[in-house]
Formats: C-alpha cells, structure tokens, sequence
C-alpha cells in the first residue's frame, strides 16, 4: 500500500521504501500445483512450504486460502 498511496516521508534515496517492486520470474512445470503471490509481510511470517502447506490444506473452498494466509500470519503478531 506504501507504494500505491505515497508515503513520501518514508521514501528515502539510501532506504525505505521504493516505487520499484521486486519482480521475479519462474517457469512453471507439470510438477506446480499452485501460485501463492504475496508481500513481504506474508513472507516476513512464513515460508514458501508452509505458505504452501496451508493454501492445501484449504483448496477445498479456494476463496478461504487468502483469508486463511491473512489469518495465519495476524496470529503470528505480524
């Protein structure tokens, strides 16, 4: 949200936050089942394992898996 809305104060030339995203590219095989997209505060909590871990847990309903991420990492305190 800090690069959509502003944040200017915090937009500094020797850190903070940049308009510039992290962007990384990866081919996909057969052996992918799933993409999970998410920011740093996602993954500041939890590993591609378990981020995976627990999207599998909920594809019974898709629409639960980012709830569940979401709900995950705010138990973790993050």
């Amino acid at each position: 949200m800090s690069r959509s809305i502003g944040d200017f104060d915090q937009k500094h030339p020797t850190g903070g936050l940049t308009a510039e995203p992290e962007v990384r590219c990866f081919r996909l095989g057969p052996e992918d089942s799933l993409i999970v997209m998410g920011s740093d505060g996602l993954w500041d909590a939890c590993g591609n394992e378990e981020a995976c871990g627990l999207v599998r847990d909920t594809v019974k309903d898709p629409t639960l898996c980012a709830k569940r991420l979401v709900t995950e990492v705010l138990a973790r305190g993050r």
